[in-house]
């Protein structure tokens, strides 16, 4: 099992929310992952999802990680009803 399995539910440094849906063995900290919240913590527009094994920056060129995860609860996100 890595770091964060898929269905975790994470923050970025960005401050997006999002879960991952999968994950790699060899690069266990960065992890495909669906946001759905963004840097403000409302619902993103269009989904999108970043393979953080392939972007590591974000248009400003700082680094993209993952900062922290968070509860299944965190900002009232219903996982249940997320098709991953």
């Amino acid at each position: 099992m890595g770091i964060y399995p898929a269905g975790t539910l994470v923050e970025l440094t960005t401050g997006e929310v999002g879960v991952v849906v999968a994950e790699y063995r060899t690069r266990r900290l960065r992890p495909k992952v669906r946001l759905l919240l963004d840097g403000n913590k409302p619902p993103v527009g269009e989904v999108k999802t970043i393979d953080l094994s392939i972007q590591a920056n974000v248009d400003d060129g700082k680094r993209l990680d993952i900062a922290s995860s968070l509860l299944p609860d965190a900002y009232r996100i219903d996982m249940a009803a997320l098709a991953l």
